[in-house]
């Protein structure tokens, strides 16, 4: 008996070991949502072929449990479609949530506000005339608390807003942006400050810093060494994959 309980104690041990040894849990390549427009040129299944605002083609994938709003129309080709969720590795947009319209006109709504707060992939906005509301954005970075917005875009029917634009500048990805991620790569480098979705990090082999987006940014500190796989996309953030703090 004495010999099994060894045995066992030494395989919890061994599990244990190796648990701790693995690398810090992957983050999703894009943790953080973001908004999709365009016109339906075709539809397979649970896949839509969309024509961009740039007039670009790009596949959306509508993913099993997506919330769908027909707005008594369907899906076919010609509707113009607004989408929200997550650009994949291959340049494939996975959508979790459709809205559907006859027209571009009704995903032109235009909202304005002041900024109250920013959390993980959102605004938290005082609309003009409607009180608060979460704005859903790709790079909180691009924003500070009491900043003022001006916005287009389509609004959810969780309540949410999706821009198109904020003050101007485009937000919703679309293929002639270079905003799908590329090609897996491995980088180098030291914690420098941590932000709300990503980290930022000083990469020796380039000079420079770059932003690491990742899952749980909070378990990293400042000054800690850290390697990770994954897809740089074309505004140069990082999309980790996987990450081990070195």
């Amino acid at each position: 008996m004495a010999n099994k309980k060894f045995v066992l104690l030494g395989f919890l041990l061994f599990a244990a070991m190796a648990l701790f040894a693995r690398p810090a849990s992957a983050a999703p390549l894009c943790p953080t949502g973001e908004s999709f427009f365009g016109s339906i040129v075709r539809v397979s299944g649970n896949m839509l072929t969309v024509r961009t605002a740039s007039s670009h083609w790009a596949d959306v994938r509508i993913e099993s449990d997506a919330r769908i709003n027909t707005n008594g129309t369907s899906m076919r080709p010609g509707m113009y479609v607004g989408a929200y969720g997550c650009v994949e590795p291959g340049g494939v947009f996975s959508a979790s949530e459709i809205t559907l319209s006859t027209d571009q006109a009704a995903y032109r709504e235009h909202l304005t506000g002041t900024v109250r707060r920013i959390e993980t992939g959102k605004l938290l906005v005082a609309e003009t005339g409607y009180g608060y509301g979460q704005w859903y954005v790709p790079d909180i970075d691009d924003f500070h608390v009491g900043q003022s917005v001006s916005a287009t875009g389509m609004r959810g029917a969780n309540g949410a807003f999706y821009p198109q634009t904020i003050n101007g500048r485009t937000v919703a990805y679309d293929t002639d942006y270079a905003s799908a991620p590329r090609s897996s790569i491995t980088l180098n480098g030291t914690v420098r400050r941590v932000n709300g979705n990503s980290i930022i990090v000083w990469e020796p082999s380039d000079h420079t810093t770059g932003t690491w987006i990742v899952r749980n940014p909070s378990r990293f500190r400042v000054g800690e060494r850290v390697s990770a796989t994954g897809t740089e996309n074309g505004h140069g953030d990082f999309y980790v994959q996987e990450i081990t703090i070195i």
